[in-house]
């Protein structure tokens, strides 16, 4: 049976935690969401500093693993 994991972020430390383990899930697995989980998250901020879809800092190997529009 899979678990399913919903992962929330507040504030800018949250958002911080949320890309920290979103880079570290691409580092191991390749890919944003691993095969055998199911991680839904949730990103609450005032700010848009961190939420900007173009925001280098979510960009790991090349790659975004910034959290879609819905997860923000």
């Amino acid at each position: 049976m899979n678990a399913n994991h919903f992962l929330i972020g507040i504030g800018g430390t949250g958002g911080k935690i949320l890309r920290a383990l979103r880079k570290t899930i691409f580092q191991e697995f390749r890919k944003k969401t691993p095969t055998a989980q199911v991680l839904a998250y949730l990103y609450v901020d005032s700010s848009d500093e961190m939420m900007a879809l173009d925001d280098p800092t979510w960009k790991i190997l090349g790659t975004s693993v910034q959290l879609n529009k819905r997860s923000r």
